[in-house]
């Protein structure tokens, strides 16, 4: 399709390449393939240091503000600081404001629908709103991606002041996502989801279980956009950030007994050489045709996930050649109760944390692994979870070495698992040791479907996500006569 023919969407982001996370490779990998399919990406996002690789022309990207996890000085407690309002921002709002929030603190109500970016970059971006608009074309279509709130706030109001459609993105649950918040906090969350999506055209997200609560709950169309896979990131030629800039859960994810007299202090920090398991001594190579086969885990430690990982140590008791390389990202409560839980059942020599290191490492672990774990909650009493598609996920079914997803039966891993041909999911240690036993007779047996795998990638999602925007405007044709027609007017 001609440039010139193109439409524009803006895309609100606060995540975005160079940031290496989960949120900014969503939209980093999947706008360079849109304007193939007629739309041209305008990104408003911050200012941030990392390591992915940018994709889309800089011109295209307006950068206001900071991204709370930008530092180059590695201070965690400079990026935990980061994510609450400052002394100088609290000074900055609005009476009305500043009340509203003093009283929500105060009730102890927790929401995820308004966040404290409604009130930090959310007000950055509007007092620059001229600036902004200088620097845009025309926009066509606004899209906003959850989380943060602000983006979503930020879609809705500059869509209403340009006349155009907005679209919902949902990389998580907000409102809708059953936690242990009070019920008055759930409930008020939920009214000011609606209200914000009332003018909302339709709804992304990134699972069938995500995008049909949505559409259940706001009555708008919805499709899924699979966070998916691109060769930029199965075939990683970049580093990962150090560890001291390293993302941690928002709490510990496991916890163990502290023996009496020992600083609590010690066991939480995140000092690789004071964890009590024996690392695998670095200069040791997966590729070592001696090494002993392993499955291989990369990331951080969330409770679902250490529940998942329970159910792997039990898989491992009745086979004592196998092993299970871990590049974890903490937190050390976490890696010290799975050691724990490994040595009451006799399988703690078997078990490897290593700590962060750059991608090519661990793309290389991952190729000579026997399988690569996807770890997830695998409790079906609640809805959500199934829904529950980890960042990874797709990248994984793309590379080299089978998946193992560790989670509830009906996870929408399943059926992905089983299109591309390239895993399976596993809820119970039996079921892990059919998975590994099929291995052992037929290494090939989850080679996968190229075709299957080509569906889920950035550039197939990108055509799934271009098509969905186009059922909300105009034709180019009819949008560029009536563009002709302002500029006479």
């Amino acid at each position: 399709m001609e440039s010139n023919m193109a439409r524009n969407v803006l895309i609100i982001a606060q995540s975005f390449p160079p940031l290496n996370n989960i949120a900014a490779r969503r939209f980093g990998f999947l706008t360079p393939y849109m304007e193939s399919h007629g739309w041209r990406p305008w990104v408003l996002t911050t200012e941030a240091e990392g390591t992915l690789p940018l994709c889309v022309s800089d011109t295209q990207i307006i950068r206001l503000g900071r991204h709370p996890q930008a530092t180059s000085s590695g201070n965690g407690k400079q990026r935990e600081d980061s994510t609450r309002i400052s002394d100088s921002a609290r000074r900055g709002l609005a009476p009305p404001i500043d009340w509203f929030r003093r009283a929500v603190a105060a009730l102890g109500l927790r929401l995820r629908a308004v966040d404290y970016t409604c009130l930090t970059w959310s007000r950055l971006v509007l007092r620059q709103l001229a600036e902004l608009e200088r620097q845009l074309p025309p926009i066509d279509l606004v899209m906003g991606t959850f989380g943060p709130a602000a983006s979503l706030w930020l879609a809705r109001r500059l869509a209403s002041r340009w006349g155009v459609p907005w679209i919902a993105d949902f990389r998580d649950l907000a409102a809708l996502r059953p936690d242990d918040r009070h019920r008055v906090s759930r409930w008020l969350d939920g009214r000011i989801e609606r209200h914000l999506l009332r003018t909302a055209s339709g709804i992304t997200s990134v699972s069938p279980t995500w995008a049909k609560i949505l559409e259940e709950t706001y009555q708008l169309p919805t499709k899924v956009i699979y966070n998916g896979w691109d060769r930029a990131l199965v075939a990683p030629d970049v580093a990962q950030p150090p560890p001291a800039v390293r993302e941690q859960p928002k709490q510990p994810s496991a916890t163990v007994d502290v023996q009496p007299g020992q600083p609590r202090a010690a066991i939480l920090q995140n000092d690789f050489a004071a964890r009590p398991d024996a690392c695998l001594a670095e200069a040791v190579s997966p590729a070592n045709a001696a090494s002993a086969p392993y499955l291989y885990y990369a990331g951080r430690w969330y409770p679902e996930r250490v529940r998942a990982a329970s159910v792997v140590l039990a898989a491992m008791v009745g086979r004592p050649d196998l092993h299970w390389l871990i590049r974890s990202l903490g937190p050390t409560s976490a890696e010290m109760g799975i050691a724990v839980e490994a040595k009451a059942l006799g399988v703690a020599d078997r078990i490897h944390f290593r700590p962060p290191c750059d991608a090519r490492r661990v793309a290389l672990e991952a190729r000579h692994s026997l399988a690569n774990l996807v770890l997830d909650d695998p409790d079906c009493r609640d809805r959500w979870s199934r829904g529950t598609l980890t960042g990874k996920f797709l990248e994984l079914v793309a590379a080299k070495r089978p998946v193992l997803a560790v989670t509830r039966p009906d996870s929408d891993m399943a059926p992905i698992l089983g299109t591309t041909r390239k895993g399976e999911v596993c809820s119970d240690d039996a079921a892990i040791g059919r998975f590994l036993d099929r291995i052992s007779r037929d290494p090939a047996v989850f080679r996968g479907d190229g075709r299957a795998i080509e569906s889920f990638s950035k550039a197939a999602q990108a055509a799934l996500l271009s098509r969905f925007l186009a059922r909300f405007v105009a034709r180019p044709s009819i949008l560029a006569e009536t563009r002709t027609l302002r500029r006479v007017a």
